[in-house]
């Protein structure tokens, strides 16, 4: 049993998870190779196929979905150019073809060529939606099978257009797997893959990695205070993505009652920290490196974990790993991640004062919600399970076949 991994980037969040499943596999002893169009990570295991003016057709997407829509708030893919990459994958000797976020890699099209089984592993809503990568998830969302027909589209509608491409190529062919419930019941209910298969498979952490150190010293390591409590932000995208709800991050804490400093891991301006709070923010960067990224969040008492909108976060997988308690919002792929009071806590959607409450009754218990935290990890996301259930996947494919 053979498995190719295909993926844009192996950097970001989208590429980290795709790496971490190819780390996974290999760890268990699963044949797999992961190819990427731009390679970043492990250049010994990550072949580089193609770059193909990758920039070039992003701008050219961006420049088409202006005529309908002309203000951009969230990534968005048309999947217009032909890659032609299926006739390379389908005289391959690959059993599997494993895909996670391809665009600009594979169009539309040529991934309904493949001839070999495919497993996609969902990392946002693109696949069962139209352009947008993260969209409306309201019950009456157009992409929801019950609303399509009926929706009221504009009359060039390109998100109409890109669902109905979808439809035609794949042809219910793909096995799905969704990292969330969430997803899940997104995948189950959208025009494109209801007809589909699908289950439920989350991102793998290694925890021989993502493990708790000794706080005291890490913080020594980075410059950190060793006598203050620190609140961690951590986006890869980092505080100029709406999505990940900095600014309310920033009313949350604001409101509490405790005393503590910000760390911040991810993009950001340290520059126009001052105006944004009261409090010391320590920015650490911006990394694709693991190994730090895992003794930068063990410096942290609390991961806050503000997004408005997201899948499985693999930054608050990995805060639990870590054994820090999580306090997010009740809604979408987050609620996942937090059995409420027991591991952490989860708000009302989406509010900070709610946040802040989270965050004063967390830090009461630090000490048992922690090790709890470490217990959902081995538990849930430990990546020889989440290997082990791919195992189960492909060979299950394979019997079909």
């Amino acid at each position: 049993m053979k498995i190719l991994l295909l993926s844009t980037f192996d950097f970001n969040g989208a590429g980290k998870a795709t790496y971490k499943i190819f780390d996974a596999l290999r760890n268990e002893g699963i044949d797999c190779e992961h190819r990427v169009l731009i390679a970043d990570k492990d250049k010994r295991f990550s072949n580089k196929i193609s770059k193909f003016s990758y920039k070039f057709k992003n701008k050219l997407e961006s420049l088409i979905y202006r005529f309908e829509n002309k203000k951009i708030n969230e990534y968005k893919s048309l999947s217009l150019f032909p890659t032609f990459k299926f006739t390379e994958i389908n005289k391959s000797d690959f059993d599997v073809i494993h895909l996670t976020w391809i665009n600009n890699f594979i169009n539309i099209e040529d991934i309904g060529k493949i001839s070999k089984p495919i497993v996609w592993s969902l990392c946002d809503m693109w696949p069962i939606s139209g352009a947008n990568h993260y969209d409306d998830y309201s019950d009456n969302a157009f992409w929801r099978e019950k609303n399509f027909s009926s929706f009221n589209f504009p009359n060039l509608s390109i998100d109409k257009w890109i669902i109905k491409r979808k439809i035609n190529a794949w042809k219910n062919k793909i096995n799905y797997v969704a990292p969330s419930n969430w997803l899940y019941e997104c995948v189950r209910e959208s025009k494109v893959t209801s007809a589909s298969q699908v289950r439920k498979i989350p991102w793998p952490i290694n925890r021989n990695i993502f493990r708790r150190m000794d706080k005291i010293q890490m913080r020594k390591k980075f410059g950190l205070p060793l006598n203050k409590k620190l609140i961690l932000f951590n986006s890869f995208s980092g505080v100029y993505n709406s999505r990940k709800g900095w600014d309310i991050f920033l009313e949350a804490v604001k409101l509490t009652k405790n005393d503590f400093d910000i760390m911040v891991i991810g993009n950001a301006n340290p520059g126009d920290f001052k105006k944004y709070s009261n409090k010391s923010i320590y920015w650490m960067g911006k990394f694709n490196d693991d190994n730090k990224i895992a003794e930068l969040i063990n410096c942290a008492d609390i991961f806050l974990l503000s997004s408005r909108l997201d899948n499985l976060p693999q930054s608050g997988l990995e805060a639990q790993s870590c054994g820090l308690p999580v306090v997010a919002f009740d809604a979408n792929g987050l609620s996942d991640l937090i059995d409420h009071k027991i591991n952490g806590y989860l708000s009302d959607p989406f509010d900070a004062s709610s946040l802040a409450k989270g965050i004063d009754w967390v830090f009461k218990d630090l000490k048992n919600l922690s090790k709890n935290s470490i217990t959902k990890a081995i538990h849930n996301w430990d990546s020889k399970l989440v290997a082990n259930e791919y195992r189960k996947l492909y060979k299950s494919l394979l019997v079909k076949y």
